[in-house]
């Protein structure tokens, strides 16, 4: 994937959000979730796609003060182009596809259920169509005992069998466990990955499960990001957003990422079911 290879509108938003390691030490922070919507509204005031702001002359208009971002971060952000040539050619040899909010391939299942929480920028390897097909989520804790991993795989081998596709954060635990019983049926699975998504794509593990188009992984984060537990957090979203359905395997009480994320998709307005 060159910079030919996708959208005047993928690269204004990847150059506003995203990272492109260390090339880009020096740069501004990158626009979070909320100041890229609050961005992407004001263009939307003026009629404006993401790919306007590449243009010299319209970011003139950064100065108007209703601009929600501070005007020289944003050229500065906007001016990371070869950092991004780099680094989308580097992901491209690896097998890897850039998808931005404003694309018409971007999951609407994410748009729907997020709405301005939808991340703006989706990594990933494999078929995209995957990301639209919905099915079971499967979250729970990292560290499970006998019974735990009987129940995660035996939950991915159903799923599997009912032409449910299998929906999962690809972390060790509950959700890699649910994910092998899922293939070991046949079944079709999406990895919602945290960190290291360039790594688990060109793995022994993953790598013939995405040839085949079994397999599809995304990450909202740079494909080379380091665990964090924000971003763990951030990633259970949209592992809720893509599925019809969760199921709950193993929690702590009342703390950590799965009994958080569990919690907050039961207050979210129409919310996905989700069993335990």
């Amino acid at each position: 994937m060159t910079t030919e290879q996708i959208t005047e509108n993928a690269k204004a938003i990847l150059l506003l959000c995203g990272r492109f390691g260390a090339g880009d030490d020096n740069s501004p922070q990158p626009l979070n979730i909320k100041e890229y919507d609050d961005l992407a509204a004001w263009l939307l005031s003026k009629k404006w796609w993401p790919a306007d702001l590449l243009s010299e002359e319209n970011q003139g208009a950064l100065s108007d003060a209703f601009a929600p971002v501070e005007p020289a971060r944003m050229k500065d952000l906007l001016a990371r182009g070869a950092s991004m040539a780099i680094a989308i050619e580097k992901w491209f040899n690896k097998g890897l596809w850039v998808l931005c909010r404003s694309d018409k391939d971007y999951p609407q299942r994410l748009k729907q259920h997020l709405k301005r929480l939808a991340p703006p920028i989706l990594y990933g390897a494999g078929d995209r169509a995957l990301l639209s097909n919905g099915g079971l989520a499967v979250v729970g804790s990292r560290n499970i005992n006998g019974e735990a991993e009987e129940f995660a795989r035996a939950v991915g081998r159903s799923a599997a069998r009912s032409g449910m596709q299998l929906i999962s954060g690809s972390a060790r635990g509950v959700d890699e466990t649910a994910m092998h019983g899922a293939f070991e049926e046949g079944g079709a699975v999406v990895g919602v990955m945290a960190d290291s998504l360039l790594r688990a794509a060109v793995s022994g593990k993953y790598r013939e499960g995405i040839r085949s188009g079994q397999l599809t992984l995304i990450s909202p984060y740079n494909p080379e990001a380091r665990f964090n537990v924000g971003n763990a957090m951030g990633r259970n979203k949209c592992i809720y957003a893509l599925a019809e359905y969760a199921v709950v395997v193993s929690s702590d009480y009342e703390t950590g990422g799965t009994w958080a994320g569990a919690e907050e998709e039961l207050r979210r307005e129409c919310g996905r079911p989700v069993f335990v």
